[in-house]
């Protein structure tokens, strides 16, 4: 198994409070997935199942305003992550994230994350209000821009 990836995921603001044992889980079970520089990784509007974990690389999180405006949202490095939504909720993409630099990403299934409720809902309940957590971080920095 790879010690720099499960060491990666263990300082992932969502896998907080993990036992070592579910990071383990995670990183056998998710994919590693290098993009180009300028790649599409996942589209606004898209359907989407999976989540991605920065293992190299950058990442920015691009919103359509209108027919031609994009706003970039957030520049995302080493070790922050996206499309964290779509594992709590089967709901098209929220937005665009393009790769700024090539990348190495670590991406994560909602069957992924569903196998953990199944098996330690404790470690399931964790993860989950850390994801809620991120997600009023975010809220909250959007609202000052």
């Amino acid at each position: 198994m790879d010690r720099t990836l499960i060491s990666l995921l263990q300082k992932v603001p969502i896998f907080a409070g993990l036992s070592e044992e579910v990071v383990t889980a995670f990183a056998e079970a998710g994919r590693q997935e290098r993009v180009e520089a300028g790649a599409v990784i996942v589209e606004q509007g898209a359907p989407g199942r999976e989540m991605f974990i920065v293992v190299e690389g950058e990442v920015e999180v691009l919103k359509q305003r209108q027919a031609s405006r994009e706003l970039t949202l957030a520049t995302l490095a080493v070790g922050e992550f996206f499309g964290e939504m779509c594992i709590i909720q089967c709901m098209p993409r929220s937005a665009t994230v393009k790769a700024v630099k090539p990348c190495l990403l670590f991406a994560l299934t909602n069957g992924d994350i569903l196998r953990l409720f199944r098996k330690c809902p404790d470690q399931f309940s964790i993860l989950i209000l850390n994801i809620a957590r991120d997600l009023c971080r975010r809220l909250q920095r959007l609202d000052e821009l």
